[in-house]
């Protein structure tokens, strides 16, 4: 016999194959809006938690905050621990914004203060990657979403009343595949 061995079925089935048709859908993935969008109703079934903003933000700070807070909140993601992880976000999207807009306008100039450019790129750079840590400890990265159990989607608490999406249903046929099984 040349070649492998060939999968049992049980394991084929497990694994999925290209063929099926079921590979090539893709989930359906809600858009920011629709995450935060106030159920339908007072449905029970959604327990949202708002956080608010801490004191020190800024009015630049607090438009992320209105952005980024019901994006993780309801994703379950965002925790009362995780608050000031967040305002730090927040604090970093705008230094990195602030930064850049005067980079540019320096960029922009007949004579530009190369000084200024290299002071403004290096405190650039260094904001950039703290909002890069802090966004992957908050799981807005694309790598930290497997570690933080991101859904994309609002937990459902009352299963019978809306079901899951595709998506969700996929993470928890793994999770349950992941769990040890008991031996008798």
């Amino acid at each position: 016999m040349r070649g492998r061995k060939p999968k049992p079925a049980a394991v084929r089935a497990l694994h999925n194959s290209r063929k099926r048709p079921h590979h090539h859908e893709e989930p359906v993935i809600p858009t920011p809006a629709e995450l935060v969008a106030p159920p339908p109703g007072d449905d029970p079934a959604f327990q949202r938690v708002e956080f608010a903003p801490p004191r020190g933000l800024i009015q630049a700070e607090r438009r992320y905050w209105a952005y980024f807070m019901p994006l993780l909140a309801g994703a379950k993601v965002l925790t009362a621990a995780d608050v000031e992880t967040l305002a730090d976000y927040c604090r970093a999207c705008v230094a990195v914004d602030q930064r850049g807009r005067r980079l540019r306008l320096e960029f922009r100039k007949k004579e530009m203060d190369t000084a200024l450019v290299r002071m403004l790129d290096a405190q650039v750079r260094g904001w950039v990657e703290k909002k890069t840590k802090l966004a992957g400890e908050l799981g807005l990265t694309a790598i930290s979403r497997t570690r933080v159990a991101w859904s994309g989607h609002e937990q459902v608490l009352n299963a019978e009343k809306k079901p899951l999406s595709k998506l969700a249903q996929l993470q928890a046929q793994a999770s349950s595949l992941r769990r040890p099984v008991g031996m008798p």
